[in-house]
């Protein structure tokens, strides 16, 4: 949770204090009103010269990866990750061996030892302590400031996965746009909500304002602007108390050989709860749900319907038709009748 090292800011210029993005996100997202009264302009140079520092130097005042992950294993095997930057929290580092797991259960899973360093921590900027995790798709881009779980330290989180698919019709069905027709600003990944919200809010800055956010990628060579306009998985979380009174002793001892570091600040149990994270990251169970939309009515179902209809009504009109007939025959008959019966009155009324 915490984008930069405290003992960093003795070394950064200045001029670059200034410009950090994440050094300024907190006081936005907490004060809106502020936000909104007064936005943050920026030129090109100086934008060019921030995406400088942040592609290059970031990495080096940051929480580097052999810092932080003090353990990483999946499926039994030692994993790396992949670096990137996020506007909030600095550097990020993903996890995607591209492997297979063929069961279930924590001990297939991803398990990592995360060291926080609360001492490095920047005073009156990072509120919180921790981590913040977030299991997505590998084809869909993350965005952890809003989507990710924070974890406290002092605790071993267990994040139990289960793969939930939700295919859409589209098409006639709807008026939602094909996939792939919506130009995302996130290069090399597919379709998502956030991801497209992201996208028609920085499009509307440029067009509009003829500024752009720089928090969100842009390719367009025009001055930028911050101001306070601002396939799935379900996962169930379940934490404990970590480590335990009696396991302090043994993780120190394991932990303690990597650097001077972690040895000099980890000499205690409350040391370690206060800098350390377990999690572990499983699929709870390997089968998955598929949600599919189907239309309640194709073409065959309503042709089928029509003509079922057609012929209730069709086969209800002859039948009227009958016993109208039938109707006006019984009441011919009945005057019929009528008659005859009158004229024999009359025959016998003569006769007698």
């Amino acid at each position: 949770m915490n984008p930069l090292r405290d003992s960093a800011l003795e070394i950064i210029d200045d001029e670059y204090k200034e410009r950090l993005a994440f050094l300024k996100y907190e006081e936005q997202s907490e004060d809106d009103a502020d936000a909104d009264e007064e936005s943050i302009f920026t030129t090109t140079s100086e934008s060019e010269d921030l995406a400088e520092y942040s592609s290059v130097e970031h990495y080096e005042f940051d929480f580097r990866q052999e810092d932080l992950i003090q353990e990483c294993v999946f499926n039994g095997i030692t994993c790396s990750s992949n670096t990137e930057t996020n506007p909030k929290y600095g550097n990020c580092y993903t996890f995607n061996t591209g492997a297979n797991t063929s069961k279930p259960g924590p001990s297939t899973g991803l398990r990592l030892t995360l060291f926080i360093e609360q001492d490095e921590y920047l005073e009156n900027i990072t509120e919180n302590a921790g981590a913040v995790v977030l299991v997505h798709p590998p084809d869909i881009v993350p965005f952890p400031e809003e989507q990710g779980l924070e974890l406290p330290p002092g605790f071993s989180a267990s994040l139990g996965l289960r793969l939930s698919v939700i295919e859409r019709i589209g098409g006639k069905y709807s008026d939602c746009i094909k996939a792939g027709e919506m130009p995302l600003l996130y290069k090399g990944y597919n379709y998502s909500v956030e991801a497209c919200v992201k996208t028609c809010y920085q499009n509307k800055l440029v067009n509009e304002c003829k500024c752009y956010d720089t928090t969100l990628p842009n390719n367009e060579p025009i001055p930028t602007c911050v101001d306070g306009t601002k396939k799935a998985m379900e996962d169930t979380v379940s934490m404990s108390h970590w480590p335990s009174d009696a396991f302090g002793d043994k993780l120190y001892e394991r932990l303690g050989k990597r650097s001077k570091e972690i040895n000099e600040t980890l000499q205690d149990l409350n040391e370690l709860r206060r800098n350390l994270i377990k999690l572990k990251v499983f699929f709870s169970e390997l089968n998955f749900e598929n949600i599919k939309e189907k239309p309640a009515f194709d073409s065959v179902d309503l042709l089928s319907s029509l003509g079922g209809l057609i012929g209730l009504y069709i086969g209800a009109s002859v039948i009227s038709l009958f016993e109208f007939f039938e109707f006006v025959a019984k009441v011919c008959c009945l005057i019929k009748t009528k008659w005859r019966v009158s004229d024999e009155a009359d025959e016998r009324v003569q006769m007698g």
